[in-house]
């Protein structure tokens, strides 16, 4: 069996797996759709319990070898849980993608204290976050570590720096949660799957960005939307009128 993507998706509601399987050779490729925690098998020929142990199933989180639902080095985080691509650092599993959420999340914290621009918190470990981060160290009196050379140097070990940014937060009086812009994100696996987190959607994407904006800002974009359903739904009632009246005239 080949596989050719796999991806969580929102179906009704409910969080349902695709995975896209054929012949690699022909290309030929067929859709299926594995619910929860189940995985495709091949003996099987459909869908299976996580735990079954047919040498043909294939995890919803990627390839076997990806590891996505851990650690690659089975410890702490290190460089082997990143990919640079371009220099933003994209995890490859689920853990140091949750991590660097994390570690976004504390710097906004102080950066909601300080006056700093917050980051969207959506685990991509990139320029913004770095030149945050060199805020906030500042901010500390460097008690606050980390390598902000490259995007490597801060995602490597972005567990240890959200422990000392949490610190800093707490000890400044900052709130435990503050308004920001959030995002499911994804990872990009050691054979190249991008994968969002189980269970994400579109519309909680929506609304975590939503979420990042100013209390003015969310007014005015109700506002807008308010005003853009308005005329869509004068323009259909203009429409049923002027049909009504043709078919009077006839």
């Amino acid at each position: 069996m080949y596989l050719r993507n796999s991806r969580p998706i929102n179906d009704r509601g409910s969080s349902v797996n695709l995975i896209r399987m054929g012949d690699a050779a022909s290309d030929d490729m067929t859709d299926v759709f594995c619910s929860g925690a189940q995985v495709w098998s091949d003996a099987a020929g459909g869908c299976v319990d996580s735990g079954g142990s047919s040498s043909g199933d294939i995890n919803i989180t990627g390839n076997p070898g990806d590891n996505a639902d851990q650690l690659q080095s089975g410890g702490s985080i290190s460089s082997s849980d990143w990919k640079n691509m371009g220099g933003v650092c994209k995890a490859v599993d689920f853990p140091a993608l949750n991590a660097a959420k994390n570690l976004q999340s504390q710097m906004n914290r102080v950066a909601f204290v300080k006056g700093f621009n917050k980051i969207t918190v959506d685990g991509d470990i990139g320029p913004a976050t770095i030149t945050l981060l060199k805020q906030v160290q500042s901010a500390s009196g460097q008690t606050v570590g980390g390598d902000t050379s490259s995007c490597v140097g801060v995602a490597s070990s972005c567990d240890v720096i959200a422990n000392q940014v949490t610190m800093f937060a707490n000890n400044i009086g900052a709130p435990a949660t503050v308004p920001q812009a959030t995002s499911s994100g994804s990872i990009n696996t050691k054979s190249g799957l991008t994968l969002k987190p189980p269970g994400a959607s579109a519309a909680g994407d929506i609304l975590g960005a939503f979420g990042g904006l100013s209390t003015i800002q969310q007014v005015a974009v109700v506002a807008v939307g308010g005003f853009v359903i308005y005329q869509l739904m004068g323009r259909s009632a203009a429409s049923k009128r002027r049909s009504t009246t043709k078919g009077s005239r006839r």
